[in-house]
């Protein structure tokens, strides 16, 4: 029996597993890896062990389970890097999201800046949607390997990098009283942007819903 478990993921996501395969591909360093086991309904089970000098073995055991709906991994050793389950994971995004807010951003200011969009909201929010249109299909094939589209969008926005000028901007709207002086501040946050993206969103799931029936 193992001694200890980890859940990487609350979803038995394919993307989960084969990046939690990954990193233990990675970090099992001397384990040998068996062929993964496939079951009828779906389950995977890779197996990982090692033989130790006593002639026993010890084993790390990555499942994604159907039936309970998870990404799992249950070791006789513990794996301090899997102490906060599959958060660990996310590190990865840390460069690319930096990378893509800065071409979001750099892209979007000197839109406002260096045009008259700033007094042309539909023109701006036009600006936004081509901008972020074309970050999302630059990044699909670079970021989607072992990652659901939903968490591509949220890299190719900048997410927590993005959410730093937000705060900062949407904290300085008090400090105006002119409703101009409080719309040019505004369109220095990412609330166009996210507007347009909602619109996006809720025009894809119309047509996919459509096309559904």
């Amino acid at each position: 029996m193992p001694l200890y478990g980890y859940k990487i993921s609350g979803l038995a996501r394919s993307e989960k597993y084969f990046e939690a395969e990954k990193l233990l591909d990675r970090k099992l360093k001397g384990f040998s890896k068996d062929n993964a086991v496939f079951a009828e309904d779906g389950s995977i089970t890779q197996r990982y062990f090692r033989e130790n000098e006593d002639g026993t073995l010890t084993e790390v055991t990555l499942v994604k389970n159907i039936t309970e709906t998870a990404v799992l991994v249950f070791s006789d050793i513990p794996l301090k890097y899997l102490k906060f389950g599959g958060k660990l994971l996310y590190l990865r995004d840390i460069i690319p999201t930096f990378i893509m807010a800065g071409i979001y951003w750099g892209s979007y200011r000197y839109a406002l800046t260096k045009t008259s969009l700033g007094a042309k909201p539909v023109m701006l929010m036009a600006v936004c949607a081509i901008i972020y249109a074309f970050i999302c299909f630059a990044s699909i094939k670079p970021l989607s390997k072992n990652r659901s589209p939903l968490r591509v969008r949220f890299i190719a926005l900048g997410s927590v990098f993005t959410l730093f000028p937000f705060l900062y901007y949407t904290s300085k709207l008090m400090d105006y009283q002119t409703l101009s002086q409080v719309w040019a501040n505004l369109l220095k946050t990412p609330v166009p942007s996210l507007i347009v993206v909602l619109i996006i969103m809720l025009i894809r799931f119309r047509i996919s819903k459509r096309r559904s029936k």
